[in-house]
């Protein structure tokens, strides 16, 4: 067997690359979505929300810029010991290109118009990050997007602050022209309000091996 240069984690042989990965412990925020009904509200949508978006951060700072392309509660690992999230399975990411056009990839209901038709940007994550926040709150899969129709009218969050809430909409906008163009940008805007506000508090959410998170919201 003939060890590739590069990360220790990489090798080949005569037939094959392979490539040791990092175990997670823990679960994917798909399964904990699925084992809630979405169930995600108030401060906790808040703060995944800001997790998420500081992920995305991360890969859009790079030079050139990184885009997932395939951004959902299934490629979203939480772990079991600190629930941080991971972001997993960047086989269809690539390096932003703004002159290249990419093959279409996605999956329905995540994936902006501009993935399906290989002109991916930044703003695309922004969208599918925009899309993963309802499915963590409502426990809904969105419809493909291709059904404009159906798309928008369906895509409303329940019992979410105001900062998420006031950025919703433009982050999941169509036309990327009228969405956020980073995550940075998300982040940004996503300020508390300065009038007074009221606690309100919502069901535990369960985690699989039988600890809760106390939620909770000011409105």
């Amino acid at each position: 067997m003939k060890r590739a240069s590069g990360p220790a984690s990489v090798w080949s042989d005569a037939e094959y690359d392979y490539e040791l990965l990092e175990y997670i412990d823990g679960w994917t925020l798909e399964e904990l979505v699925r084992l809630n009904s979405g169930g995600v509200f108030g401060d906790l949508l808040t703060q995944w929300s800001r997790t998420l978006l500081g992920l995305l951060v991360e890969l859009q700072t790079a030079q050139p810029p990184i885009i997932h392309r395939d951004l959902r509660p299934a490629n979203t690992m939480v772990r079991r010991e600190n629930l941080e999230f991971v972001l997993i399975d960047f086989t269809s990411a690539i390096l932003f290109d703004p002159f290249k056009e990419a093959n279409a990839v996605g999956t329905p209901g995540f994936a902006p118009p501009e993935v399906l038709t290989g002109s991916p940007s930044p703003g695309s994550d922004v969208f599918s990050a925009g899309v993963t926040i309802y499915a963590m709150n409502s426990g809904n899969v969105p419809p493909n997007v291709l059904k404009r129709q159906y798309f928008g009218a369906s895509l409303a969050l329940a019992d979410a602050e105001y900062e998420v809430d006031r950025v919703f909409a433009r982050m999941i906008a169509f036309d990327p022209e009228r969405r956020f163009s980073t995550a940075q940008e998300v982040l940004q805007s996503m300020a508390r309000p300065t009038w007074t506000q009221q606690y309100r508090r919502f069901k535990d959410f369960r985690l699989p091996d039988g600890r809760t998170i106390k939620q909770g919201g000011w409105f």
